[in-house]
């Protein structure tokens, strides 16, 4: 169709596992993302839990109808977030595993995008984390997440890398009884290097990170996250 153009991206290692599964290109991965079960969903997205061979993975929906002018000559939301977990990873930040991403235009307006990452393991968010009263009051443990989360944010401020969206619901944490605390950055499409005004949005998701913890753990919890951040 004239107008219409595709885009598809694929992790290598991942490449013969979807074509297994039927998933060559941007317009077969759409057809196949609409499997699996649906853990979230809002207007415009929704976020799958499927398998893909033997593993497990999260295909994350986004829909524009009809095709949105927001996204002319601009990146997707999906196509940040595949280049801010790479970035993520070159600077030593655990993120999940890159599988594909897939999208649509038309007339270079954008119509979807789907971006599918393999599952972390034995993880839950951070935010379901500290809702647990068992984990909440473990002083040990919450002292050990909370180190680890500030010397990755603080590493990554030190970069003039910014997550403009620093929520406890966006990084997981997986148990791990050999290598203890396990921290994995997710859902980062706003995110990024920053040239000018860093220090404003480092406040910002300082901010951003206070107003979780203080919420949902206390004040004693953002002092513990504060002088880690400090000594980091």
């Amino acid at each position: 169709m004239w107008g219409v153009r595709y885009r598809y991206l694929v992790t290598p290692s991942y490449a013969s596992v979807l074509e297994a599964a039927g998933v060559q290109d941007a317009a077969s991965l759409h057809s196949w993302s609409a499997e699996g079960d649906c853990v979230s969903q809002s207007s415009t997205s929704e976020t799958r839990r499927q398998a893909l061979g033997n593993l497990l993975v999260y295909v994350k929906r986004r829909f524009y109808e009809p095709a949105s002018w927001r996204y002319l000559a601009r990146a997707s939301r999906g196509s940040c977030e595949w280049a801010n977990n790479k970035s993520l990873r070159q600077l030593g930040i655990r993120c999940p595993e890159l599988v594909c991403l897939g999208e649509k235009r038309r007339v270079g307006r954008l119509c979807w995008s789907t971006l599918v990452t393999r599952e972390v393991p034995d993880s839950r968010n951070l935010l379901e984390c500290f809702q647990d009263p068992a984990f909440r009051h473990g002083q040990e443990k919450r002292r050990e997440v909370l180190s680890e989360l500030a010397a990755s944010l603080r590493l990554l401020h030190r970069r003039d890398f910014v997550l403009h969206d620093a929520r406890l619901r966006n990084v997981l944490h997986q148990e791990d009884g050999e290598a203890g605390c396990r921290l994995y950055f997710i859902d980062c499409p706003r995110g990024g290097y920053r040239r000018f005004l860093v220090r404003r949005a480092v406040r910002r998701d300082l901010s951003r990170l206070r107003e979780d913890l203080t919420e949902n753990c206390g004040e004693e919890a953002w002092e513990v996250f504060r002088e880690a951040y400090s000594e980091a």
